[in-house]
């Protein structure tokens, strides 16, 4: 497409050239030049991209790393590309290697390559004639693309990045073709290279073909900073998110709009860059967009973070930017974590190809910019990691090195710190430590640690947790859900009760909800709101109705002290326990053979527990009851007492909604099965009226169903022959079912050949462990057949 140049942007380019405008990246390397590295570097073994291992991004992020810049502590795991800058290009095309490629960054190519991140050379030239003398001679072109080509194969990395500002207007189409040559050379000599180009946030000159360009490239990353820039006549933000009256036309949501309008909407191919630094000017007053009275100096993000906690962080609401200002007269303008989320949401919302940043290291050992980077880019879990806090380990994903030990797969979000703990644990031998980080800034924060899980629309979701809060220091605690589109637009928020009060026990929380409609991912948040110290969780469980299969039944319990857990896990809490005989009402199951039972009393806050049912082969802690007769509440804090009467002592209560197992009445007066509740397995609930209980009768809401598993038999028999038949089953109806239905079903089908009808023998009474098979369960059946040819 073409561009149409305003008046308006003619006058810039005068007026620009005549002040001698320099991106940052030709500023700060004519600074960094001739000044000695910051740390001596030691050529390091390179070994090639571990393709097996992936960044935990969504998207592509690109990370600058300059030759002046300390890289020690770079999160790998969040970066899927490092854009080494640089080497230069001369007006011939022959490289200019003055700061050592590759062995000063040998150290981070390999750190990079271990963790699946593809690193690519940095070609830079920043004259217009120069530019024209390369990308308009083919002789030069390949110089430069040989000589490029040459450098990244030796090195072993992956790919090239280009870096020419300044490209006169006449020399496009020569781009364009000096780009295409490019990419076609580097993916033929090497399969799966990367090759992108650096384009401006506004292309003054129309020297930029975005169409072209993102055809024929693998991308290009925009330079979205600068709007604001060392000799702008007024301050402003580097990188403005919306365009307005006081700050003017171009921002990064007109940049966006302006690469996919020129682009042909090809927002898979577009980066867009950010700034980890700021511009300090000096100003004729402290208020916002003053005009200047000098040129602004770079400043990157931990001097801007660190001044803005000395002087004052101020916000300018109409552009999303944080700044500061001090002495007389002095402002700063930089991003910080909040800014940067805005712009990430407006990537995330164009679905664009990813985002970047210069400068690597401009952060230093600050982690709030890679907090902001994971939780907007993050890849969701299959389903919840860890929940019982007893899996513990050491990962890039919560920290630059390998040597700190976390909780696994608690992810550290905004100014929270993971820690494992074992001094106190509400089951099992560790729970979670929350530590508030404040990151330097005073006053209340929301800190929280969190997974995001993907989720299904339509299907209820149930978080629980237990919080120990225990801090001294006024902290709140809480759990939380938000739901995700697949742009990562937030949907819906869901807060559970809190805690707020001190206590040395672990208690419960949970929420609920269904999922909207158009939900893709869910964050479960552990929240501690405070401004310092830190409390514990442990016992951490997501259910979602779609795990497991609704029914309702009645079941026995064959197993004394049948421990009842808070989920469907051996790892969960125990918060109950049923003794042999006891007959409980279920009204769901999973498919590997947990069952949801109702609990008086609301022993857990939503009044269920789960409880194993063994195999059904080995073991049968559970079967399924020849009654099915039981009794549903119509009403909050019905008594369960140890008789049928107002005289008898109280054992618990029901909550409404809750089912329970019917064993006979007195008058008005029901008996029911409870789980055991100091030693009692059966009450008395009062259905005065008529008006506290329902009485239910009737049997199963579905008939029976079962598939064969497996069958083990003789495939050659002699007449008068016995042998056995092994044959297991899995119950799939919403009822239990005995073992000799599935005699009377299953018999006919297998008796062929030379096993008739009338020669099976059942010496076995044809029982599985004794007991009846419930939904989910699977069946182990032995027969003894009779050949009878």
């Amino acid at each position: 497409m073409k561009r149409v140049i305003s008046y308006f942007i003619l006058f810039f380019l005068m007026f620009s050239s005549m002040y001698g405008f320099k991106s940052i990246h030709q500023i700060q390397d004519s600074i960094y030049e001739n000044k000695p590295f910051p740390t001596p570097y030691y050529p390091y073994k390179i070994t090639s991209l571990n393709r097996n291992r992936t960044p935990k991004v969504e998207k592509n992020i690109v990370g600058f790393s300059p030759y002046w810049v300390d890289n020690t502590y770079l999160h790998y795991d969040l970066l899927t590309t490092i854009a080494l800058f640089s080497v230069d290009v001369n007006s011939d095309g022959t490289i200019n290697n003055s700061h050592n490629f590759p062995d000063h960054w040998s150290y981070v190519i390999q750190k990079a390559h271990e963790n699946g991140v593809k690193v690519v050379l940095t070609a830079t030239n920043f004259s217009s004639s120069s530019i024209s003398s390369v990308v308009g001679n083919s002789t030069y072109q390949n110089n430069c693309i040989n000589g490029l080509l040459n450098l990244v194969q030796s090195a072993g990395i992956d790919g090239v990045n280009i870096d020419f500002e300044g490209v006169p207007s006449g020399s496009k189409d020569s781009l364009s073709s000096f780009m295409t040559r490019l990419t076609n050379t580097f993916h033929s000599n090497i399969p799966g290279s990367e090759v992108t180009i650096c384009g401006p946030a506004v292309d003054w000159s129309g020297a930029f073909d975005y169409d072209v360009l993102c055809s024929n490239t693998d991308g290009i990353f925009v330079m979205a900073y600068d709007y604001y820039y060392g000799g702008s006549s007024y301050t402003g933000p580097v990188s403005l998110l919306k365009s307005g009256t006081i700050f003017g036309t171009y921002s990064v949501e007109w940049t966006i709009n302006d690469y996919l309008n020129y682009s042909g909407g090809q927002n898979d191919k577009i980066i867009i860059g950010l700034p980890y630094y700021g511009y300090d000017w000096p100003a004729s007053s402290a208020a916002a967009h003053s005009s200047t009275t000098g040129s602004g100096s770079a400043v990157i993000y931990t001097s801007a973070h660190d001044n803005a906690l000395n002087y004052g962080r101020l916000w300018e609401a109409s552009v999303s930017n944080p700044w500061y200002t001090y002495g007389s007269y002095h402002q700063c303008w930089y991003d910080d974590k909040q800014s940067l989320h805005y712009k990430y949401n407006d990537i995330n919302a164009n679905n664009l190809l990813g985002t970047g940043m210069w400068a690597l290291g401009y952060d230093g050992d600050k982690k709030e910019l890679w907090t902001e980077l994971r939780e907007s880019f993050g890849i969701p879990y299959s389903q919840l990691v860890n929940g019982d806090m007893e899996l513990i380990g050491k990962d890039t994903m919560q920290c630059p090195s390998d040597t700190v030990t976390h909780v696994s797969g608690w992810l550290e979000g905004d100014y929270a710190d993971n820690h494992v703990a074992s001094d106190f644990v509400h089951s099992g031998n560790y729970s979670l430590k929350q530590v508030i980080n404040n990151w330097g800034e005073a006053g209340v924060k929301k800190s929280f640690l969190y997974e995001d899980i993907n989720i299904n629309p339509g299907v209820e979701y149930i978080f629980t947790a237990y919080g120990r809060k225990y801090d001294g220091s006024g902290n709140i605690m809480y759990i939380e859900a938000e739901t995700f589109d697949s742009l990562h637009q937030s949907i819906s928020t869901y807060i559970s009760d809190s805690l707020v009060s001190d206590s040395n026990a672990f208690l419960p929380l949970s929420l609920s909800f269904l999922a909207d409609g158009e939900s893709k991912f869910a964050r479960f948040k552990l929240v501690i709101k405070g401004d310092t110290s830190w409390d514990r969780w442990d016992d951490v469980s997501i259910i979602s109705s779609d795990s497991i299969t609704s029914f309702d039944t009645l079941f026995v319990v064959n197993v004394n002290d049948s421990t009842v857990r808070i989920y469907d896990n051996p790892g969960g809490t125990v918060i109950d326990s049923a003794i042999a005989g006891t007959k409980l009402m279920c009204n769901s199951y999973t498919s590997d053979n947990w069952y949801r039972v109702f609990l008086p009393g609301g022993t857990f806050t939503d009044g269920y527990g789960w409880i194993y049912g063994g195999d059904g082969i080995a073991d049968s802690h559970l079967s399924g009851s020849q009654s099915t007769n039981y009794v549903m509440c119509k009403t909050g804090g019905l008594n369960i007492r140890k008789g049928p009467g107002t005289s008898y002592d109280v054992i618990t209560y029901m909550t409404n909604g809750q089912y329970f197992a019917f064993i006979d009445s007195s008058g008005y007066w029901y008996h029911i099965y409870i789980p055991t509740i100091n030693g009692e397995t059966e009450g008395w609930a009062s259905n005065n009226g008529n008006s506290y209980l329902n009485f239910i009768s009737g049997g199963p809401k579905m008939p029976y169903g079962a598939y064969l598993d497996s069958m083990d038999y003789p495939s050659v028999m002699f007449v008068g022959d016995s042998a056995e038949v092994n044959m297991i089953f899995k119950n799939i109806g919403n009822t239990s079912f005995d073992s000799s239905t599935i005699l009377t079903i299953s018999k006919p089908r297998y008796a062929k050949g030379n096993f008739y009808d009338s020669s099976w023998i059942d010496t076995s009474n044809i029982v599985c462990c004794t007991n009846n098979a419930l939904p989910g369960q699977f069946v182990k059946l032995n027969f003894l057949i009779r050949g009878n040819g």
